[in-house]
Order: C-alpha cells, then sequence, then structure tokens
C-alpha cells in the first residue's frame, strides 16, 4: 500500500492508474498549448508579412516587363 499523504491508501495498480491519468491530462494540456502556440506564430506571421508586403507588384514581374530592342 502506498501512503498519499495520509489522504487515502491505495493499492498499487490504483496508484498507477490515477499516475497514468495525470500523465495523459498534463500530455493534453501540452498538446493543446503547442496548437494554441503555432496558430498565434502562423497569424503573427501572416500579419508581419502583410505590413511588409509592397503595393506594387512582386519583382519577379519585372523581368517580363522589361523592353528588349
Amino acid at each position: 500500500m502506498i501512503d498519499t499523504y495520509g489522504v487515502k491508501k491505495m493499492s498499487a495498480m490504483d496508484y498507477y492508474r490515477v499516475f497514468q491519468e495525470v500523465q495523459s491530462a498534463k500530455q493534453l494540456a501540452r498538446t493543446h498549448m503547442k496548437t494554441q502556440i503555432s496558430t498565434h506564430e502562423r497569424e503573427k506571421h501572416k500579419v508581419s508579412n502583410g505590413e511588409t508586403q509592397s503595393v506594387m507588384a512582386p519583382r519577379k514581374w519585372g523581368s517580363n516587363l522589361d523592353v528588349q530592342a
């Protein structure tokens, strides 16, 4: 039996089940946070690209517009 700070005595199997449940809850929280962070970074990247884009045509179009004699 494992003493859990006097709250309740648990068998090793019960303790293992609780441990696994806590670990899977932590993993789920980490996955959720990674998803939120990656979404935030993607949106931030879109905004920063939108601010730095020129209102003129892309540079690669210049070669198509060159006049050659």
